[in-house]
């Protein structure tokens, strides 16, 4: 058997809860808390980009490393006007930790 409840989680209270107990009475039970959604949300496409990402050992150790690179400052700063008129990513280099200085 297989129920889906959709409420506010103001509305959660004993006698949701009893009301569940008495409907499934002694059976193991699987509950899974989400937010609604009510069609498709940004939200959505984020996490699932994210758990993407870190489904693969080699995506999520480089996922780590730019992180703590961000975290240490090592950053480079691109002009996003020149990769948007089709320069390459590397033509578009403002400055780098790499070089430590403005190019």
């Amino acid at each position: 058997m297989h129920t889906t409840f959709r409420l506010n989680a103001a509305e959660l209270n004993e006698q949701f809860l009893e009301a569940v107990k008495m409907l499934f009475r002694d059976k193991e039970l699987t509950i899974t808390v989400q937010p609604a959604s009510n069609g498709h949300s940004e939200d959505d496409d984020a996490m699932d980009e994210t758990e993407f990402l870190m489904s693969n050992p080699a995506n999520y150790a480089r996922l780590l490393e730019s992180m703590r690179h961000a975290e240490e400052g090592k950053l480079i700063t691109v002009d996003i006007d020149k990769i948007l008129a089709g320069a390459h990513p590397s033509e578009a280099i403002i400055s780098s930790y790499e070089t430590n200085s403005v190019l």
